[in-house]
């Protein structure tokens, strides 16, 4: 399975294919936009998989997560935070 990085990639080789083809801002930034639900949903499933082959905790039947997958990934990469300036 590819990566939204590899993804993004690809389109823009593709937006890019001869070397005179000078991809806009516009297009780059359709192409991000395009792949971040991919990246969201790789996020969500690291997260899980995580929790299910027990990374995230030493002992896990006595641990169970604070979080769900989609909250840690809202609480972690939606939110404005002061120190990401």
């Amino acid at each position: 399975m590819k990566t939204a990085i590899e993804i993004a990639e690809k389109y823009i080789a593709e937006l890019w294919s001869s070397p005179s083809d000078q991809p806009t801002y516009t297009q780059i930034f359709e192409v991000l936009e395009r792949v971040k639900p991919i990246f969201e949903q790789q996020i969500i499933d690291a997260y899980n998989s995580g929790w299910q082959y027990g990374f995230l905790a030493n002992d896990r039947e006595n641990v169970t997560p604070t979080k769900n997958s989609e909250t840690y990934y809202n609480d972690t990469y939606t939110t404005n935070k002061e120190t990401l300036k």
